[in-house]
């Protein structure tokens, strides 16, 4: 990894006894992509390694590239309980052109990523586990050359077969 930002996206992390998140990533000039996670527990710092990287942009980005890949990780804790995530990203970069925010006017690809996830878990002490299929995922996001974040993302949740849109924010 080369850098960091705080926060993770392991679910329901709020609930677990974990201080101190972070999620870390890795940037050079071929690929951007997702690594691992770190966290506190009980006062130790625990890592939590992708097994299969989520390769996030396959770069430099071109109108028209198109990418796919998969990555999961998993934490074990022997004789107690199972957790593992898996997920398939697809990248495509749909459209070029200009987008004008509060932050004034930039030259944008549009990148539409969908994430396919899902979760397994299994509870040694009751003796069962589970898969669960997440909701269909979409992201449409505006990068602009230089700028480290989207100018614009707009978030969406297949929700039985409609798209609702659950997050937006912009640069």
């Amino acid at each position: 990894a080369n850098h960091a930002t705080d926060g993770v996206d392991i679910p329901f992390y709020e609930q677990l006894p974990i201080a101190d998140p972070y999620t870390f990533y890795y940037r050079s000039g071929s690929v951007y992509k997702k690594v691992g996670y770190g966290a506190e527990v009980a006062g130790f710092p625990v890592p939590i390694p992708m097994d299969d990287h989520d390769v996030i942009y396959e770069l430099p980005l071109e109108y028209g590239d198109a990418s796919t890949s998969t990555s999961n990780y998993q934490i074990d804790i022997p004789t107690l309980a199972y957790y593992g995530f898996s997920q398939t990203r697809t990248n495509i970069v749909d459209g070029w052109g200009a987008i004008t925010t509060p932050a004034g006017s930039f030259d944008v690809l549009r990148v539409k990523t969908t994430l396919a996830g899902r979760d397994s878990i299994s509870l040694d002490t009751l003796s069962i586990g589970f898969a669960i299929q997440r909701p269909l995922v979409t992201e449409y996001k505006w990068l602009a050359h230089g700028q480290r974040v989207p100018i614009l993302q707009i978030n969406t949740t297949e929700i039985f077969g409609l798209e609702i849109v659950t997050e937006v924010w912009f640069y």
